[in-house]
C-alpha cells in the first residue's frame, strides 16, 4: 500500500489530504466514492530529517498543552502548511489502523537515528512523550551547537585547500610538461620523479578521485540500509581498540539515557530494559542488551547483566549495584545520564579544538606541495643550464 496526497472538490469547497491505496486510479476511486472529484492526486514521498523536527517541535507544543497524540496530529492535519499537514495525515491514518507510533516515523523517516525514534518509543508507550520529545530536541540542540562549531574551525583550511588545488591543477597540466622533456634522470630526486611523472595529469586525477569519493559514499550509504551490510562493518571494526571503545562509550551512554527515562516515566526495570536496549544503534551492542532482560528473569542483579556485556565502566557499574543495594536507581540512572551528556559534549568539545590544527597542518601539505611543484621546473632549468 502507497500514500497519496491530493487536491479535490467537494460540493462546497476544495479539500486537501493523503489517502492510503493500492495504486493512483484506486485512491481516485476511493475519493470519487466519498462524493470527491479529484483535482491533483501525486504518490506521497519519503520525508527529509528537517520535516521531521519541524514536526517533532510542533507535536511538543501540543502534547505540553495536556493533548493525547491522536489529537495532537488531528490538529497538525489542519494547519496551512502542506508538507506538515500531509504528514500528520499519513501519522493519523496510520495511527487509525493500530500501528505504533514509533513504525510509523521509522517508515516515515529512515534517515532519523534509532537512539531518537527509539527514545520517543519509550515516551509513546508511556504516556511521557512531551518529556521524550524535550530529551531528543535538547540533545539535538547540543549536537547543531557542536557541528556550527567544527563547521566554523573547518571554513578557512577548506577555503585554501580549494583554492590551492585548483593551483596544482594549473601547476602539473599547463606547467609541468613543458619542463618534462628537460629532466635528467641522474639529477632528479625521488620527489621530483614522481611529480614529472604526474605532469598533465592534473585534471583527470581529480575527477578520479572525485568520483571514486562519490561511488565510495554511495555505498556506504546503500550499505547502512542493509542488515548485513551493518553487522559486517561492525564486525570488522569491533577489534579495533580505539574504535571498539569509543563505539561502546556512545552504545552505554544511549542505553542509560534511554532507562532513565523509561524509569522516569514508572517503568519497571525489566521493561525499561528492553525499551532502553532496542533504542542503541550499534546492532551487535543492542543484541548483548537485550539479553539483559533475560538475564533478569532468571534472577541476576541489572549490574550483574549489565557487566556481561562488556560495555560499561567498573565506575559506571560500582554505581548501578551501589543504586540497587539503595533502592535509588531511578535517582541514579538520572545521574549517569546527566554525566554521559556532560562526557559527550567535553569529547565533542575536544575533537573540536583538535580539528581546526590538524585541518592547518592538512593545508601545510598541500601548500608544500604547490611550492615544490613550483620549485621543481627551476631546478631543472637550473641543473641543465649548469
Amino acid at each position: 500500500m502507497r500514500f497519496y496526497d491530493y487536491k479535490a472538490q467537494s460540493i462546497t469547497s476544495e479539500v486537501h489530504g493523503s489517502i492510503e491505496a493500492k495504486d493512483k486510479k484506486t485512491a481516485a476511486k476511493i475519493l470519487n466514492v466519498q462524493g470527491l472529484k479529484v483535482i491533483k492526486i501525486v504518490q506521497q514521498k519519503r520525508f527529509s530529517e528537517k520535516i521531521f523536527w519541524v514536526f517533532i517541535r510542533q507535536l511538543m507544543i501540543l502534547t505540553n498543552q495536556n493533548m493525547v497524540l491522536a489529537d495532537s496530529i488531528y490538529v497538525m492535519t489542519k494547519q496551512k502548511n502542506h508538507t506538515i499537514s500531509s504528514l500528520a495525515n499519513r501519522v493519523k491514518i496510520e495511527l487509525e489502523s493500530g500501528k505504533e507510533f514509533n513504525l510509523i516515523l521509522t517508515e516515515v523517516f529512515p534517515t532519523v537515528a534509532k537512539y531518537t525514534i527509539g527514545i520517543l518509543r519509550i515516551g509513546s508507550k508511556k504516556r511521557g512523550l512531551n518529556h521524550a520529545i524535550s530529551a531528543v530536541l535538547s540533545l539535538k540542540e547540543m549536537e547543531d551547537g557542536l557541528k556550527q562549531e567544527i563547521n566554523k574551525a573547518m571554513a578557512y583550511p577548506a577555503f585554501v585547500t580549494f583554492f590551492a588545488i585548483i593551483a596544482l591543477i594549473v601547476i602539473f597540466d599547463m606547467v609541468l610538461p613543458e619542463f618534462a622533456n628537460l629532466s635528467n634522470p641522474n639529477t632528479t630526486n625521488n620527489i621530483q620523479k614522481i611529480i614529472l611523472a604526474s605532469a598533465g595529469k592534473g585534471y583527470s586525477s581529480f575527477i578520479k578521485l572525485f568520483w571514486t569519493a562519490i561511488l565510495f559514499m554511495t555505498f556506504i550509504e546503500l550499505g547502512k540500509r542493509s542488515n548485513m551490510f551493518k553487522e559486517l562493518i561492525y564486525r570488522m571494526f569491533v577489534n579495533l581498540p580505539i574504535i571498539s571503545k569509543i563505539s561502546k562509550m556512545q552504545s552505554s551512554g544511549e542505553f542509560v539515557n534511554s532507562l532513565s527515562l523509561a524509569l522516569e516515566l514508572n517503568c519497571d526495570i525489566s521493561e525499561g530494559v528492553n525499551l532502553a536496549a532496542s533504542s542503541v544503534k550499534h546492532y551487535l551492542h543492542k543484541k548483548k542488551l537485550l539479553l539483559v532482560t533475560h538475564e533478569l528473569k532468571n534472577g541476576h542483579s541489572l549490574s550483574t547483566a549489565l557487566d556481561q556485556t562488556s560495555l560499561f565502566s567498573k565506575l559506571d557499574i560500582a554505581s548501578i549495584q551501589i543504586a540497587e543495594n539503595s533502592h535509588s536507581l531511578k535517582q541514579t540512572m538520572k545521574v549517569l545520564a546527566s554525566e554521559n551528556v556532560k562526557r559527550r559534549l567535553k569529547n565533542l568539545n575536544l575533537i573540536t579544538q583538535i580539528i581546526s590544527p590538524v585541518a592547518i597542518l592538512l593545508l601545510g601539505a598541500v601548500i608544500f606541495v604547490v611550492a615544490y611543484t613550483i620549485i621543481t621546473p627551476m631546478l631543472m632549468m637550473q641543473n641543465t643550464i649548469g
